[in-house]
């Protein structure tokens, strides 16, 4: 029966599941995650219409080519484009707004690693070289939740 079913698929199969995924989309509120999909199915439509001797089983590998290729244009070119083109990159990056700033070390640097008291809270911090509790250092960049320092001046 499976193969009956991929065997008979018509265009308009593609488009009328392209179609009821991208409004489910819209309906779920998915942030345009199965309108991609929806336009793959509907793409797949299309080259079953173009070509409508091809078979069943080519037309789902052309699908799942064309899934691929929607989705790399949503994650790689949509997504990455509106996310370069902020005015506040490091809006929602609380640890990058240190950089630049002084501050004094807790303890002495043991291993590389020693802390900063940044308000009411202590933090991590690398740093090259020995220093003693109380010597001021910049941070120069921001690693996970560790901060990279060096010393001032």
């Amino acid at each position: 029966m499976n193969s009956w079913l991929i065997e008979n698929w018509q265009y308009w199969h593609w488009w009328v599941l392209g179609c009821s995924v991208a409004v489910l989309d819209l309906i779920l509120g998915a942030n345009f995650a199965f309108v991609w999909t929806g336009v793959a199915l509907l793409i797949t439509g299309v080259f079953a219409l173009l070509f409508p001797n091809i078979a069943g089983v080519w037309q789902l590998c052309f699908f799942a080519i064309f899934e691929l290729v929607c989705l790399w244009i949503w994650r790689y070119v949509i997504v990455k484009r509106a996310q370069s083109h902020s005015d506040r990159p490091d809006l929602n990056k609380r640890l990058h707004s240190h950089i630049g700033q002084v501050y004094e070390l807790t303890r002495d640097v043991v291993d590389g690693k020693s802390a900063i008291k940044i308000h009411d809270s202590d933090w991590l911090v690398n740093c090259s070289e020995p220093l003693a509790a109380g010597s001021r250092v910049k941070v120069r960049r921001v690693d996970g939740a560790t901060l990279i320092v060096e010393k001032e001046g």
